[in-house]
């Protein structure tokens, strides 16, 4: 939107961020107790949703 000789900037979004450490991610990695079947099982199912054509 221009208002005489200003460009006003709105925004269309605003998306709080987080930034994780090595550290928490490795924690969470010590923390999951998925077995290799589950964790294959649902990581196939979340493809399926974000991609239901499965290509």
């Amino acid at each position: 939107m221009e208002k005489k000789s200003e460009i006003a900037l709105k925004s269309a979004a605003t998306v709080e961020t987080e930034i994780y450490s090595d550290k928490e991610i490795a924690e969470w990695d010590m923390e999951d107790r998925l077995v290799p079947a589950e964790r294959d099982t649902l990581l196939k199912r979340l493809k399926n949703d974000l991609d239901p054509s499965g290509s």
